[in-house]
């Protein structure tokens, strides 16, 4: 898996994100369907320092997700579209998107879980 360059994204708009988390597939993705009729649409994953060093998180989780995320990126090129893999802190992330390009929505499932993320 590699990690795309955001910014090869226009800076002329703003961006709509779509945040992949837990949900990483494209089938029945409402958020995903939503963010289809936008311009500027950018899909990413994000690892968090938080959820990789919390006790719940092993190296099979690890594996998983990255194979996850493999097919992911299959899927989405398949649509025309890309994932854009990040690391940070999630509040971070988000602020330095917007500061870069701007951010015009941000869509995501919401999640049930330990409440890390």
């Amino acid at each position: 898996m590699r990690y795309l360059p955001v910014i090869s994204l226009s800076k002329m708009q703003p961006l709509h994100l779509v945040w992949f988390k837990r949900d990483l597939r494209v089938t029945d993705h409402r958020p995903l369907l939503e963010a289809s009729s936008d311009r500027n649409v950018l899909c990413f994953y994000v690892f968090e320092p938080e959820i990789l060093e919390s006790r719940e998180y092993a190296a099979h989780h690890h594996r998983f997700i990255l194979e996850s995320l493999e097919e992911l990126q299959v899927s989405l090129r398949k649509l025309q579209s890309g994932l854009t893999l990040l690391q940070g802190e999630m509040v971070q992330v988000l602020s330095d998107l917007h500061q870069h390009h701007g951010v015009a929505s941000l869509r995501s499932h919401a999640e049930t879980g330990n409440g890390i993320t």
